[in-house]
């Protein structure tokens, strides 16, 4: 995985952080916590990463999201997966050989079931994240 790429200007292609780019940036400190860079680029993100309180912050709420996701076991995915959420919040799609359309969008039957459904999935997020995020309590004396 490529996750930087040294500007023209660098002959040595050495890795420089604080020259890239904030999505090169999060995709080499995401690729940097899964354990997926080489020995020299780790190094580098290590080192970008202690230069500033609030990046090491970060890293650690990242690790803290990363051990409550490692609670749930990886499933297969039903290859009916997506039919069924389609179905479930009401979108309809288009015909696929509707004429005169080069694309076929969907359209909604319900804008208020989906509506609701998204604003429930957006609540269950925040409670994810919440308590993800939350410091661990110290257990009373």
């Amino acid at each position: 995985m490529t996750v930087y790429t040294p500007p023209p200007d660098d002959p040595d292609g050495a890795m420089d952080l604080t020259r890239a780019t904030p999505e090169a940036q999060q995709l080499a400190l995401r690729a940097y916590l899964d354990g997926e860079l080489g020995e020299a680029e780790a190094r580098a993100v290590q080192a970008w990463i202690e230069s500033d309180p609030e990046r090491l912050r970060e890293v650690e709420r990242h690790r803290r999201v990363d051990d409550l996701l490692g609670h749930y076991a990886d499933e297969p995915i039903p290859a009916d997966f997506a039919a069924g959420v389609i179905e479930a919040v009401g979108i309809q799609r288009a015909p696929r050989e509707t004429p005169g359309r080069l694309l076929s969008m969907p359209r909604l039957r319900h804008p208020a079931v989906l509506a609701s459904g998204l604003a429930a999935v957006a609540a269950a997020l925040l409670l994810a994240f919440g308590l993800a995020l939350r410091s661990p309590e110290t257990p009373a004396d």
